[in-house]
């Protein structure tokens, strides 16, 4: 989930102990063994876990709620959060945020949210690629914590963002890539599109290090990343495989959503629909 505007009272050293024990990141510090230019070997980003669009709170709701009548799997539930609430919606493989909020809080439109590779030495790791970055923040939830998550100073704008965020809690969907049976016939989602001018590439470049920086970006879990150059910083199209492209444009346009030839609309997030089979 999305970052919160509440830090952490405790130190980041404080964080990271609490946090050691299991999660769905590795908890390996990194190797450190690459010299100043070098390409690092170690990979901190593990593959895109979600993308956020941000809405009022009343038309999150709506939304969280008529995607999920689609038949497809909550990957969590819409809750409350107090500077924003939060609800998602499992794609197959990547989860859709569907966040309601103030913009004058929360102003970015959209997100894109990468688990990192690691925990413990994360924060040094980041450091060592001279990537700047704000503190550990956490969210908890009735005395456990819910996700832990960092923001990259060079990779927010008015309407965007890219994070790193560390989940904790076990996922209300199960491990398979594809999604179970659904009104709209989807899939998976095959690749994500980010758009980059060249004042953001070279820290996305220091990020996403070892694995090249372009298009068709594979991280082994997740869809394929493409970042595209572009004037500006802003999420891009997600490359949605479903059944059928006519049948899913039905039933999305049948739960309001504007739909074109081949993309729909969700919120502030295009899903460009892309006939295929993996069942």
């Amino acid at each position: 989930m999305t970052r919160l505007r509440s830090l952490l009272g405790a130190s980041c050293a404080v964080l990271l102990v609490a946090l050691a024990g299991p999660s769905p990141v590795s908890a390996a510090a990194p190797s450190g063994d690459a010299g100043p230019g070098a390409v690092p070997q170690v990979r901190v980003v593990g593959y895109l876990n979600h993308v956020t669009t941000r809405l009022s709170d009343n038309d999150a709701r709506t939304l969280f709620a008529s995607l999920i009548s689609l038949g497809l799997v909550e990957a969590w539930p819409y809750s409350d959060y107090g500077s924003f609430s939060s609800g998602g919606v499992r794609l197959g493989n990547i989860n859709l945020e569907v966040m309601g909020a103030d913009p004058e809080v929360i102003p970015m439109e959209s997100f894109a949210t990468f688990a990192p590779s690691m925990v413990r030495g994360l924060v040094a790791e980041l450091d060592r690629r001279d990537v700047d970055h704000g503190r550990l923040e956490v969210q908890r939830e009735d005395g456990r914590v819910i996700y832990a998550s960092i923001q990259i100073d060079d990779l927010v704008s008015a309407a965007f963002e890219i994070q790193l965020s560390a989940q904790f809690v076990p996922p209300h969907y199960g491990p398979s890539p594809v999604a179970p049976a659904n009104a709209a016939g989807i899939i998976d989602v095959t690749s994500a599109d980010i758009y980059a001018g060249r004042d953001r590439r070279p820290t996305l470049a220091r990020l996403m290090a070892p694995i090249p920086l372009g298009v068709g970006m594979d991280f082994g879990e997740g869809p394929m990343v493409n970042v595209r150059s572009g004037n500006g910083f802003a999420m891009g199209a997600l490359h949605v495989r479903v059944d059928d492209v006519v049948a899913a444009r039905a039933a999305f346009a049948g739960i309001g959503l504007p739909v074109r030839e081949n993309s729909v609309t969700v919120g502030t997030v295009e899903l460009v629909l892309v006939a295929g089979s993996a069942r």
